[in-house]
């Protein structure tokens, strides 16, 4: 069984100013500054394109979440990411891809929209329930809060 689950946030920033978070290695630096209660830890093996490994730590229990960036269109503002361990795969899932895209919305937005594939035996779609999109959702918050601090500071 396929499935997906999306979340879409508008950010106040241009999708150009969106994409050189989201489309860098200063996503890493961004979502560990904002979800540092959440994420001790990311590891990167890479310099952010097509091939780079990270690897996040949650929290007191050390969980650890591995993806490969798989897809990187600079033109199109999409980053894909196939899960290589934790997440979904530790709950009997047998696919994992992430996307994120970056989507104009006008001059002064975009819109950030995020998204879980996965794949699964049909005798374990009961599972499929247990997909959730908060950790992006959290992600995207983190970077709009990250963009509200820079315009703060660029007022001051």
């Amino acid at each position: 069984m396929k499935g997906s689950l999306s979340h879409e946030l508008d950010l106040e920033a241009t999708a150009e100013v969106a994409w050189g978070i989201y489309g860098t290695l200063k996503l890493t630096e961004v979502v560990l500054k904002q979800l540092s209660s959440m994420i001790s830890k990311i590891e990167v093996d890479g310099d952010g394109g097509v091939g780079t490994v990270f690897c996040a730590t949650f929290g007191s229990d050390n969980k650890v979440f591995k993806e490969k960036v798989v897809t990187l269109d600079n033109e199109k503002r999409i980053k894909e990411l196939s899960v290589t361990q934790g997440a979904l795969l530790d709950l009997g899932f047998t696919s994992e891809l992430i996307r994120l895209e970056i989507l104009d919305k006008d001059e002064s937005y975009c819109t950030v929209k995020t998204t879980i594939e996965y794949e699964i035996e049909d005798e374990h779609e009961a599972k499929a329930s247990l997909v959730d999109v908060a950790i992006l959702a959290m992600m995207a918050e983190a970077v709009a809060e990250h963009l509200r601090e820079e315009k703060a500071n660029y007022s001051v």
